[in-house]
């Protein structure tokens, strides 16, 4: 998909190019995440329930969780 360029109004509104809404499907009132990187923005489209989005993502930070309990459990006597 190509780079549009868009305005930022005096209110700090932007409109997303016709092109990319099409392409992408964004429908009005579809909710958008505003991420701050270097030199920028990025606009995410939001999932609709970021729990689910999210479930599982971290699921082998601390390895098997039972077992992870268990030995931080153990830590409290």
């Amino acid at each position: 998909m190509p780079v549009k360029a868009t305005t930022v109004s005096s209110k700090g509104q932007v409109t997303i190019p016709a092109e990319l809404v099409r392409a992408l499907g964004i429908e009005p009132g579809a909710k958008l995440m505003v991420v701050p990187v270097e030199g920028g923005l990025m606009l995410l489209l939001r999932p609709e329930s970021l729990a689910e989005e999210l479930a599982g993502s971290v699921s082998d930070v601390y390895g098997n969780a039972a077992e992870y309990l268990e030995a931080e459990r153990g830590e409290w006597n």
